[in-house]
């Protein structure tokens, strides 16, 4: 009994650890056709400028051809090259991440909104 009390308290931290819950993708995309200016307030333009990255989340499984993922780490597809032109027209980089289901996209969503 003693022994197994000794490797539960081991294996303690390593299950306290959070696990990432989701997994970051490059954005895969060659567009950049600069577009008209957008007509953007100066708060909204102050507040992309304080945000400095833009975040876009979707959940597995992914959904041709919306949503691609090519090897493990590149993001394609018709959301990836409409992004790309938002990044370039912006001026501002946006982060992918992959979530394995909606309840995971959907927490992390309220999570981010509640801040």
């Amino acid at each position: 009994m003693r022994k197994w009390l000794i490797l539960l308290l081991f294996c303690l931290p390593a299950q306290a650890e959070p696990v990432a819950s989701y997994r970051e993708l490059q954005l895969n995309s060659h567009e950049q056709i600069q577009l008209a200016e957008p007509p953007l307030s100066h708060d909204d333009r102050q507040w992309l400028r304080h945000k400095r990255t833009l975040r876009y989340g979707f959940a597995a499984p992914e959904y041709a051809p919306y949503d691609l993922i090519i090897g493990y780490r590149d993001y394609d597809g018709l959301n990836a090259d409409y992004l790309a032109l938002l990044a370039f027209n912006l001026n501002i980089p946006i982060a992918i991440h992959v979530y394995p289901n909606k309840a995971r996209l959907l927490t992390a969503l309220r999570r981010a909104t509640s801040t």
